[in-house]
């Protein structure tokens, strides 16, 4: 690779340069949503926990594409809600009255997170069951990824009988995934487009991109914990860690 001078590049292929490249994502992710950061699980200690494999340089290049997905995917929702509430009575009242111009501004600004969130969700989700089944059933990968008609449905057949991803949690993302695919990513991809009508003409909050984006990144976060389990031994800590049902929650 030819390097052109005075550019820093950022590869990962020490953990030195695992620790750059996720100090500069933690930076990149709080300045575009103010302060806010998400990581669920640790690149370096995803790298340090991979070496002893001999699959680990593909795992660890498939988990690197999960984790830039999963910040992408917290930076379109959390500048989604950001969009949203300006245009909300309280928004107003902090930010002032606006003009058409604005507003169309607003929307789309929203359009655009809302359609980006949309492709890069569900592609999310094909690169989780890839890694799933590499860990797993690696002898079934190379069918899975380049034999199945349905990645879907092969997923499930694989992981009926696997006790951490269990058939119950398989099936409710499959519910999940599927009216996903039927009321947003195929339309927005094949059809004439679903999402410019909630992201120009709703009146009703419940009808915004802000409504539905929130609840499919509240399973993303989910999933990136599962993922996490697997290779962060901090994550596998914290999931492991029995609930203090004692606990005050008024603090």
């Amino acid at each position: 690779m030819t390097e052109i001078a005075g550019v820093p590049t950022f590869p990962l292929t020490s953990l030195a340069d695992t620790h750059r490249f996720e100090a500069q994502l933690d930076r990149y992710v709080k300045t575009r949503c103010k302060g806010h950061g998400f990581s669920h699980f640790s690149l370096s200690n995803v790298f340090t926990e991979l070496q002893a494999r001999s699959d680990g340089s593909k795992l660890f290049a498939a988990l690197v594409d999960i984790r830039l997905n999963m910040a992408l995917l917290y930076i379109d929702s959390i500048t989604i809600a950001r969009l949203f509430n300006r245009t909300m009575p309280r928004g107003v009242e902090v930010h002032g009255p606006f003009n058409e111009a604005t507003a169309f501004d607003l929307r789309m600004d929203m359009h655009a997170h809302a359609n980006a969130f949309a492709f890069r969700f569900r592609s999310v989700w094909d690169k989780v069951m890839g890694v799933l089944v590499l860990v797993f059933e690696p002898a079934q990968y190379e069918n899975f990824a380049n034999g199945a008609r349905s990645k879907k449905a092969a997923f499930r057949k694989i992981m009926t009988t696997n006790e951490y991803v269990n058939g119950e949690f398989v099936s409710s993302v499959e519910r999940l995934i599927q009216r996903f695919d039927d009321s947003i990513r195929t339309p927005e991809a094949h059809g004439t487009g679903r999402l410019r009508k909630s992201s120009f003409t709703w009146v009703d909050p419940a009808e915004s991109a802000a409504s539905w984006t929130t609840e499919y990144h509240n399973f993303s976060i989910e999933v990136s914990s599962l993922i996490g389990g697997l290779f962060d031994p901090d994550v596998r800590r914290r999931r492991s860690a029995p609930v203090d049902n004692d606990r005050n929650t008024s603090d």
